[in-house]
């Protein structure tokens, strides 16, 4: 950690800053800077490293917010620069963004009178759940909306920059840098569940605080259930740990794809088991999303690679790890997860109904999707504003965040991005279902979104490679 006139940083936050200079200064083509640029925000947003990019008093930035604002500047230059942007993408990006801050006007002009659980405040929404803390009146926060605001912005001058002009072999080196990053977050956690369940060791907790810095709500010792240690990998928590998972095994098999490698076959049963030691809700939720990927890309095996031994090895190892958990519920091993799926169930019934039901994290979750889907109810069209409240799901929180019409801007923005039918999938099932019962707003407004709509691109045997293809590849 490195503190400075009581503002406190880390060898993580330096070596991103030093990174972004050096891809700007080295690398004279947009191509070239935006290869790497996009990786290391996907890696970045995904990767919810714990601690924080810097810190004043108990004030913490995160690395992907941190991440946001440089990219929105270097957006902002290469715009000046270049001048040359698709107009149809740029009045859709204007629609966007005046959309939101129409939203935030409308909620100071006309405060929604509801009650509500404040942006960011997942402390609360416990209490509130246990009785303990009640909610409270809108209170509208400059900094809440700025954090949001500005992402959005990075996303939409990021498309406005790179729209049409990355040519397909960009994308595939895009997927494959991002794909070697998730291998060594992958061999992290076998290291981690190493240390913890056999050795119970903490040594991968004090490595993270001294590489990434220590932030408020980050995991510091060991957290245990049923008797085995959860894991956390980089991030703060396991719930956090599981998405990064999810994401990264996924870029890892659309790695295989693109390329025809075959080290799918390795990675896939060690995220899933690293996915059952998380033991989280999100993690239940993100294997079962893993073979609906499976089966959505794999089924008719179409694209310009020749994928059919790829495909047979995927199913074969998703046959075993089907029978491997389906082994670990019927010794009662992971009976917990069963048993969660089942509670969970009983619940959303029960809080429809207006029962009463005894508290966990599952709970706590549903709750604050129900509740927070109410108040947008109140106000479809803008919805509440941004960073005025949000739910423990990507897509709950953005529907209260910029309401009907900004999801669909939205939604035209980040299909502006060439792409065929099966870009469509991506985003509607990696994307909306991964982050309905999981995440927050704030991975809908990155990078994420436009690199599983690429993919659909790479996989395409319409698109064929063209000069300036070779010449990135070459070039890389």
């Amino acid at each position: 950690m490195i503190s400075i006139l009581n503002i406190k940083t880390n060898f993580f936050s330096i070596l991103i800053l030093s990174y972004c200079v050096y891809v700007m200064v080295y690398y004279k083509s947009i191509s070239l800077r935006y290869i790497r640029l996009i990786a290391l925000a996907f890696i970045l947003e995904v990767g919810k490293f714990q601690g924080y990019f810097f810190a004043i008093g108990e004030s913490e930035v995160s690395y992907e917010d941190a991440f946001a604002t440089i990219l929105l500047v270097i957006n902002c230059v290469s715009m000046a620069k270049h001048k040359r942007y698709d107009k149809k993408t740029f009045i859709v990006a204007m629609a966007l963004l005046t959309v939101a801050l129409l939203g935030i006007i409308m909620e100071n002009i006309a405060p929604y009178q509801g009650l509500i659980i404040p942006y960011n405040s997942k402390r609360a929404w416990d209490g509130y759940a246990i009785g303990v803390e009640d909610k409270t009146e809108v209170v509208y926060s400059v900094t809440r909306f700025m954090l949001l605001y500005v992402r959005i912005l990075s996303l939409a001058t990021t498309i406005l920059v790179i729209n049409k002009k990355l040519p397909t072999s960009c994308y595939k080196i895009i997927i494959r840098k991002i794909s070697g990053f998730g291998k060594i977050v992958l061999s992290y956690g076998v290291v981690e569940l190493v240390l913890k369940n056999i050795f119970h060791s903490n040594l991968t907790n004090r490595i993270n605080c001294t590489m990434f810095g220590l932030g408020i709500s980050t995991y510091t010792e060991i957290a245990f259930r049923s008797g085995l240690a959860r894991l956390q990998g980089f991030t703060r928590e396991p719930s956090h740990f599981s998405m990064a998972i999810f994401y990264f095994v996924l870029i890892i098999i659309m790695n295989d794809l693109i390329n025809n490698t075959k080290k799918t076959g390795f990675w896939l049963p060690v995220s899933m088991l690293l996915l059952l030691m998380c033991r989280s809700f999100a993690a239940l939720v993100y294997l079962i999303l893993i073979f609906v990927f499976v089966f959505t890309f794999y089924r008719k095996g179409k694209g310009t690679v020749n994928i059919q031994k790829i495909k047979q090895r995927l199913w074969c190892i998703s046959g075993f790890a089907i029978a491997g958990v389906i082994a670990l519920l019927l010794c009662g091993m992971e009976s917990y997860l069963s048993d969660r799926l089942a509670y969970v169930v009983r619940v959303v019934g029960k809080l429809i109904n207006g029962g009463s039901v005894p508290v966990n994290s599952d709970v706590v979750r549903l709750i604050s999707i129900i509740d927070t889907t109410k108040d947008f109810l109140h106000r479809p069209l803008l919805g509440l504003g941004m960073g005025v409240e949000a739910a423990h799901s990507g897509v709950v929180s953005m529907l209260a965040d910029i309401g009907v019409l900004g999801v669909f801007f939205w939604w035209k923005l980040v299909a502006s991005i060439p792409h065929d039918k099966r870009g469509k999938i991506a985003v509607l099932v990696w994307i909306l279902a991964a982050n309905l019962l999981c995440g927050t707003q704030r991975i809908m407004y990155s990078v994420v979104v436009m690199v599983f709509i690429v993919f659909c691109q790479c996989m395409d045997k319409r698109y064929e490679e063209n000069i300036s293809d070779q010449l990135a590849l070459q070039q890389e």
